[in-house]
């Protein structure tokens, strides 16, 4: 260490041109700003999502107490709340509701003009906006918005939002023909993304008898041995003896190291 003190101490000494100074202090000034103003705007960026999470939670209480009284809906009144609730408390209460409850929110939710802006998103070519609002329009149920997703689910411009379409079609309540489901998951590929398998088990909970159909009918490889561990998964659960049905199912289930039946 003396050495090095003594090398330094040979050195002339470091002078900074004044101009060079003030630039220092300036930049570390401006940097310092620079991470108070960005603290300060995830500050409020949180308090927002705080208050908006308040709201929704209001008014999903709201709209509960409106429905599942045990007084006589007044429909008008709901459909008034409903044109001014946001979309997202909406969805939230029809996601925690299911049955007469749900249906009666939806048909006042429709009437109320609720996914009437999805319907246009649908249409404006940006995919972000598209997606979301399929994603919205998986609780609509009149025949105008069944036919705008179902027109996204052939002509889509892209595999990724096919398959949101056909994934928002089928939670729509939806029953289409072996075939006709076949033919669109095809047109959906031919990669596997974790949306198409999200769209397999949603077919295998809201259609499970047409899944053996449709291990025959698509032709997309993938998608075939996906569907077909699932069939079997679901005949295994059904099965009378559930010793046998889960052997069964490892029989009929497509070889694949990465995947096994439950």
């Amino acid at each position: 260490m003396n050495v090095i003190w003594n090398i330094v101490g040979y050195l002339p000494a470091l002078r900074l041109p004044a101009g060079l100074v003030d630039a220092m202090f300036g930049g570390c000034a401006l940097l310092a700003g620079i991470c108070a103003w960005l603290m300060v705007r995830r500050v409020l960026a949180a308090q927002r999502r705080e208050t908006t999470q308040a709201a929704n939670l209001f008014m999903v209480r709201e709209l509960g107490s409106y429905v599942l009284g045990e007084h006589p809906v007044d429909l008008d009144h709901l459909r008034a709340t409903l044109e001014q609730a946001p979309l997202q408390s909406i969805l939230h209460f029809l996601r925690l509701h299911r049955g007469q409850t749900q249906a009666l929110v939806i048909a006042q939710a429709e009437l109320a003009g609720v996914f009437d802006p999805a319907i246009k998103a649908l249409g404006s070519g940006v995919a972000s906006r598209q997606i979301e609002a399929l994603k919205h329009l998986q609780f609509a149920r009149g025949p105008a918005f069944r036919s705008a997703v179902l027109r996204q689910v052939i002509r889509g411009p892209t595999p990724l939002l096919r398959v949101e379409a056909l994934y928002t079609f089928v939670a729509m309540g939806t029953s289409p023909s072996e075939i006709a489901l076949a033919i669109w998951i095809d047109g959906t590929g031919p990669d596997m993304t974790p949306r198409h398998q999200a769209l397999f088990q949603l077919i295998a909970d809201r259609l499970p008898d047409v899944l053996p159909d449709l291990v025959q009918l698509v032709t997309t490889r993938a998608f075939q041995d996906q569907l077909a561990v699932l069939a079997a998964q679901h005949q295994a659960m059904h099965h009378p003896l559930p010793a046998i049905g889960t052997a069964a199912a490892r029989l009929r289930a497509p070889i694949h190291p990465s995947r096994r039946v439950a």
